[in-house]
């Protein structure tokens, strides 16, 4: 019954904390001079399903940064005796480089208002899913499974999608509108 009341409180305080960091990004996001008026009743243009996808992605490098820090606390002496170094980063230069490739289309995300932004992030997301997890997979021949490549992947497509269709990405990083959306 401990062990159960421990797992609820450890979520719970995950939880806790990830919404205090994403109501911080977004009151940094409406402090951020895009220097447009259309922008002036959006605060910054995060909100809606904006933040909905910029909470998505907090979450996933959250995740990876509790897995890399469960992986090196708990399992690092005992994974770098057993197979070497080798084998103790198959586990955590993957999560590492996640955490580091969806810290940085977050960043980008909240304080840039420049055009190219968009096209920045959808390559961090799938630098950050997918991609990161291929040569960990490929150089010790392991069938990767969902936590590794299906649901990052999912992430990465999600994002592109919303990140290429959306009328309020357009506007806040100042992309044309396509004749199809007006």
């Amino acid at each position: 019954m401990a062990e159960s009341f421990q797992a609820w409180l450890g979520v719970a305080i995950l939880i806790g904390l990830l919404a205090i960091l994403i109501a911080s990004l977004k009151r940094s996001a409406a402090q951020v001079d895009a220097g447009r008026e259309d922008l002036k009743p959006w605060k910054g243009g995060v909100a809606g399903l904006f933040l909905a996808f910029l909470a998505l992605l907090v979450f996933m490098a959250f995740q990876n940064l509790v897995l890399l820090i469960v992986i090196l606390v708990s399992t690092g002496a005992r994974l770098y005796g057993m197979g070497g170094i080798g084998l103790l980063a198959r586990y955590t230069l993957p999560a590492l480089f996640s955490v580091l490739f969806y810290s940085a289309a977050i960043w980008l995300l909240v304080w840039k208002r420049k055009p190219w932004v968009p096209k920045a992030a959808i390559v961090l997301l799938w630098l950050a899913g997918p991609v990161v997890s291929i040569p960990a997979y490929a150089l010790y021949g392991m069938q990767p499974g969902p936590a590794d490549f299906a649901i990052p992947s999912g992430v990465a497509l999600v994002g592109t999608l919303y990140l290429f269709l959306s009328k309020r990405v357009r506007t806040v990083y100042g992309l044309p509108m396509p004749g199809w959306r007006k």
